[in-house]
């Protein structure tokens, strides 16, 4: 998971593997990645400039080097995340009791660029307060440049690319982060 592709997005679709299909995206991506095939449903939009490569599975060492800063977390199964707790310092913006999320903040990168805010995504003394439930925040990986992590916020259920999604971004800065499993 790298971002979020949104319906209505145009993709320009090359194969598929499974339930994914590998594409170019739109919107603000504007890149060769795996889309689930759940979130790809319809005709695809308007043609998006540039080709992509033939259809390549990334090996985890490669996906940590290129999309990571060296840091990741995964469950025993290693098809989820860790749980982490919201705990603001530094840098991380705090509006009325929440932070925000962000949709994409491309981070293959070397500074990330954050865009698709989604305004109030976790609420302080709510999301991240326990490490099981409806209201945990588990985290997979820090952003090239370490400003962003991605999470899963348990109470959104859903990755279909309407409304919001349960995968996304926020300011690392916000979260208590667990130990990591890789670092570099």
């Amino acid at each position: 998971m790298v971002g979020t592709a949104y319906r209505g997005w145009s993709y320009e679709e090359v194969s598929k593997a499974g339930t994914y299909t590998w594409a170019r995206i739109g919107g603000d991506l504007h890149h060769c990645l795996w889309i689930s095939q759940s979130s790809a449903t319809g005709a695809p939009g308007r043609p998006v400039s540039g080709s992509c490569p033939p259809a390549q599975k990334v090996p985890l060492a490669v996906f940590i080097s290129t999309f990571t800063d060296g840091r990741t977390w995964s469950n025993a199964k290693g098809n989820d995340g860790r749980p982490a707790r919201l705990s603001p310092h530094g840098d991380c913006a705090v509006h009325n009791g929440t932070v925000d999320g962000w949709g994409n903040v491309q981070p293959w990168l070397t500074r990330s660029v954050p865009s698709h805010q989604l305004v109030g995504a976790l609420t302080i003394g709510r999301d991240g307060v326990r490490t099981v439930g409806k209201n945990q925040v588990l985290v997979r990986y820090a952003s090239r440049d370490g400003r962003y992590v991605m999470v899963r916020a348990a109470r959104y259920g859903k990755n279909d690319g309407d409304g919001h999604q349960s995968w996304f971004f926020v300011q690392s800065s916000c979260l208590q982060l667990p130990k990591a499993d890789q670092q570099r």
